[in-house]
């Protein structure tokens, strides 16, 4: 009976990912986002079933409704002879969640794979980073209707990155950042995707998402044909569209599809009906090796969406006790000197207790660096989330 472990570092996240052929509305009302528990989890084989946690919140649809667990998780694990006197030991997790409108459904996580020559484990821990979210976590959630909600990383930033570039005749533009893996004959059928931050200049106002709920992604297998939705912040008023544009639809251009998918751009209502439609004069998607410019807020070490004690303590830990450095270092530079250091959590500690006025820009909401350095910020979920 040899113990395993499920290592989870602290704020890990997973989001819902595409299915192939769903639509672009469906993948809209299936966005979900799961918050693992934070710590090592024991994965005991002394039992073939046990009572454990793995979540510790969960978001569904685009209203993000919060789940709730109708009872504990539970555990299961098979034993599987392999050759040379080797066991595999498969973890499968269930549990049971309702909404606030009666309904209910089931999340699980299957296959979750260690192996053992008797008592001794031949890799003894797992660790739930980037890595395994992608390729080797097999998490979903449902039936909603009749779909389930299939859960994949949030980032997807191991994936190569492309800009799409849409101009429009009136003079509007987009700009969208899509992270996909591309279609490699015989090795990947249809790769992840995720349109993880969208640009747009339209009725002489410029708007930045960057929000996970706000950027959709559909296609068909392959990859094929796919199409984009930007939800917008704020609605944009524009003379040739009989009510305010809440959502942008881009068709991307596709010449494997036959016929050929032309590009094409929808102007969409709050209950995301076509109400106009924009004429595109240039349209270009390419591999985009700069910088793409991350949101957070400056003195939010922790990335939960306010300025606390815990962010100067997570600042300190870091330096002093070997803590996890923080998700987006930008963020616990708290006097914008473009290091991080001691003196971040005295300038944190300084606000909250002594009254020293705001932070450095972006302080208070989401924004981006106004003095851009190289200190990196790989995630900060309360502006991406």
């Amino acid at each position: 009976t040899p113990v395993f472990q499920l290592n989870i570092p602290s704020g890990t996240v997973a989001c819902g990912g595409f299915q192939f052929a769903r639509g672009i509305e469906r993948e809209y009302d299936l966005k979900t986002m799961l918050h693992w528990v934070d710590g090592p989890v024991t994965l005991r084989t002394d039992s073939e079933r046990y009572s454990g946690e793995l979540v510790k919140e969960l978001r569904v649809g685009p209203d993000r409704a919060l789940a709730q667990a109708s009872g504990p998780g539970r555990f299961q694990v098979t034993r599987v002879p392999e050759s040379g006197g080797v066991t595999a030991y498969r973890f499968n997790f269930t549990q049971t969640f309702s909404l606030s409108d009666g309904s209910s459904f089931g999340l699980r996580l299957r296959e979750l794979t260690f192996r053992a020559r008797g008592e001794d484990p031949l890799n003894a821990a797992k660790t739930i980073d980037e890595e395994f979210l992608i390729n080797e976590l097999l998490l979903d959630s449902g039936p909603f209707g009749e779909d389930f909600a299939f859960y994949t990383s949030c980032a997807l930033d191991t994936q190569p990155l492309f800009q799409i570039s849409v101009d429009l005749e009136d003079g509007s533009s987009l700009r969208l950042f899509e992270r996909l893996q591309p279609l490699e004959l015989g090795v990947i059928d249809t790769g992840q995707a995720r349109i993880v931050r969208a640009e747009v200049h339209l009725g002489g106002e410029d708007q930045v998402v960057s929000d996970y709920w706000s950027l959709v992604y559909s296609s068909f297998k392959h990859n094929v044909a796919p199409v984009y939705w930007v939800v917008l912040a704020t609605p944009v008023t524009l003379p040739a569209t009989a009510a305010p544009v809440h959502a942008i639809e881009i068709v991307a251009r596709d010449e494997v599809s036959d016929p050929v998918v032309i590009e094409a751009v929808h102007y969409l209502d709050e209950d995301f009906d076509v109400i106009g439609a924009a004429e595109v004069s240039d349209y270009s998607k390419e591999i985009f090796t700069g910088d793409v410019e991350p949101r957070f807020q400056r003195g939010d070490a922790n990335a939960n969406g306010s300025v606390e004690i815990g962010d100067a303590i997570v600042v300190l830990n870091f330096f002093f006790a070997q803590g996890r450095t923080p998700t987006c270092v930008k963020a616990a530079d708290a006097n914008d000197d473009g290091s991080t250091n001691v003196t971040d959590a005295i300038t944190i500690l300084d606000h909250l207790f002594d009254g020293s006025g705001p932070l450095p820009a972006p302080f208070g909401a989401c924004g981006e660096d106004a003095s851009p350095d190289a200190l990196p910020c790989g995630q900060f979920l309360a502006c991406d989330s």
